[in-house]
């Protein structure tokens, strides 16, 4: 028989093993849980993504005070929550916007039809008469066609007939962006503001022309563009260069379908979100740069072939300063350099709660009060906006107002954090504005810097919608192109010019511009100073 020692030895053996096996079970109970969590948040969202409204706005509208109370009412000991009175200090409020028919621009011609009475309507039922004592004017709007015509460019010749051996003299043409190309100044701005500013892809544009019967070829137009894009890169660089002399960039980027060629381009790594590319072609990357002085504010866009960080490394190698973007991990390069600091983006930070919301029924009361605290952020910046406040005013009031709430709200995530599933949506939104959050509140640190990175992200989207329409580039070239002329076109629309007039002005100056100073005054904002 066994001694009552080894038994009980067996007996605790036994007893190990299966507490062994139940917090085996336990573990794996609680990592299933955390992934039923994470695949019922991905399914709401999804749901969301397909048959709700992509806009936040009505997420928080202020005629949903329900919405905020359930979060402001929550016992402290559950939220942890910053003081009420601070955050209501700061709601927004909407004003009531004048809505009509805004007046047809002055500039346009008026052509004047005169309507009046017979004679005979003009007495009364005694005989009184009655006489003109003004006028009701009401407009409408009327469109011509396309008005074409053709520049002949007629040159004299000269010859003195005694002296043949003097040969013949004739006048020089004017430079032109194409030599011997027929399309002038005003031909090729129509054509990149027609692709580039209203989306309209070049087979489109060939067929307007055919019933304007004008043969014009897509791949005539692609080669105006092209050649377009190489004669107005200069600019960019000059643009550039200004750029790096300011503090402050914003930096985003978006992914673009490129064709491939054959024997040149190897296959690259597809984007998660847009997934791979279609056969025959690969997955780039357009970024951009928004920054710059109000007076000097450019947007640039840069073709890359890839999301790697070492692209916007190179191009703010010679930058000091912020630079504002996402919390994209190829930046992780560029942040260690001590002349470039992160500053975050609240709006990423905001969106990862609100898509929380999105798809529920039931508004989670945590997820609520935090959109409502990053709510309270956003009218302080709207207090300053109203107020027209200078940049060091706006860091006084940044550090007396939103400091004390982004430390609250940041003690309110770590007290929070511990007790939700990480892999649940909620989990990733506190975990994302935790791990960020010293770049998050660095906007405090100057009034210049804004509270997120909307400037870069509403710069992509004109892209964003042209890349729905013409859906990919011919080639690498073509691409970079593209990012010469967007470039340009969203520049001058910063600075209020019409991209039709810049274009056309820009185009028709620069093959006499052949000196850096004259390329400079064909810059947006340069130009629109040469307006005034």
């Amino acid at each position: 028989m066994e001694s009552i020692a080894k038994l009980k030895q067996k007996h605790a053996q036994a007893i190990a093993a299966k507490d062994q096996a139940i917090t085996k079970m336990q573990d794996q109970v609680t990592k299933q849980q955390g992934w039923i969590v994470q695949l019922e948040d991905h399914i709401k969202y999804l749901q969301s993504q397909r048959y709700l409204r992509s806009s936040e706005k009505h997420l928080v509208a202020d005629n949903q005070p329900s919405l905020f109370d359930e979060a402001l009412d929550l016992p402290v000991e559950e939220t942890v929550a910053p003081e009420q009175e601070v955050i209501e200090g700061y709601t927004r409020t909407k004003t009531d916007s004048k809505r009509g028919r805004k007046p047809l621009p002055s500039y346009l011609p008026r052509e004047r039809i005169e309507y009046t009475l017979p004679e005979s309507a003009l007495f009364g039922p005694n005989g009184e008469q009655f006489i003109k004592i003004g006028e009701a004017i009401s407009e409408q709007l009327e469109i011509i066609p396309a008005d074409l015509k053709v520049i002949q460019h007629v040159r004299f010749k000269y010859a003195c007939p005694s002296r043949e051996e003097l040969g013949v003299k004739i006048a020089p043409l004017p430079l032109k962006v194409i030599e011997k190309g027929i399309a002038t100044p005003g031909l090729l701005s129509h054509v990149l503001v027609s692709k580039f500013c209203y989306h309209l892809p070049l087979y489109r544009q060939e067929q307007i022309w055919n019933d304007l019967e004008v043969n014009l070829p897509r791949n005539t137009l692609s080669s105006w563009v092209l050649a377009c894009g190489d004669k107005l890169k200069p600019l960019i660089e000059l643009m550039q260069a200004d750029m790096m002399l300011h503090g402050h960039i914003h930096v985003d980027e978006t992914p673009v379908t490129v064709l491939a060629e054959k024997g040149k381009d190897k296959k690259n790594k597809p984007d998660k979100l847009q997934g791979p590319p279609p056969p025959g072609s690969k997955q780039s990357y357009m970024w951009v740069y928004v920054g710059g002085t109000l007076e000097q504010r450019a947007v640039i866009y840069d073709y890359q072939i890839s999301r790697a960080g070492v692209h916007a490394r190179n191009f703010l190698d010679e930058f000091k300063g912020y630079v504002q973007a996402d919390a994209f991990a190829g930046y992780d390069k560029l942040f260690a350099l001590e002349d470039k600091v992160e500053v975050g983006c609240w709006a990423h930070a905001r969106r990862k709660f609100a898509e929380i919301l999105k798809g529920h029924k039931s508004k989670d009361s945590k997820t609520v009060y935090a959109i409502k605290v990053i709510g309270a952020l956003y009218a302080i910046e709207a207090d300053a906006k109203e107020r027209q406040l200078k940049p060091e005013q706006i860091k006084l009031l940044r550090q007396e107002k939103a400091l004390p709430i982004l430390t609250k709200f940041k003690s309110w995530l770590e007290d929070l954090l511990p007790g939700t599933p990480p892999k649940g949506m909620l989990g990733k939104a506190i975990g994302y504005t935790l791990s960020n959050f010293t770049a998050l509140m660095r906007y405090c640190e100057d009034g210049r810097l804004c509270i997120d990175n909307n400037p870069a992200e509403n710069a992509i989207r004109p892209f964003a919608v042209g890349r729905k329409n013409w859906m990919f580039c011919g080639n690498d070239r073509g691409a970079e192109a593209a990012a010469v002329i967007y470039s340009l076109i969203e520049t001058a629309k910063l600075h209020g010019l019409r991209p039709f007039d810049y274009l056309k002005i820009v185009l028709a100056e620069i093959p006499y511009a052949n000196t850096p100073k004259k390329l400079e005054q064909l810059l947006p904002y340069y130009l629109k100073q040469r307006q005034k």
